[in-house]
């Protein structure tokens, strides 16, 4: 595991909130898996796009 967050919900699929976190740092070409866990009426959550940068 690289990295946790804490993801609240925004209250709707047409509103979007920008979530950053520092990861371990990590060598080599590895797997990449997001787990999503909770315990929604409905939708869990919407995701859009992730990337990494300095």
């Amino acid at each position: 595991m690289i990295g946790t967050m804490k993801v609240p919900r925004t209250g709707g699929s047409d509103r979007w909130d920008l979530r950053t976190i520092d990861i371990t740092k990590v060598t080599g070409v590895h797997d990449l898996y997001f787990v999503v866990k909770g315990r929604p009426a409905t939708n869990l959550m919407y995701f859009d796009y992730w990337m990494f940068s300095k």
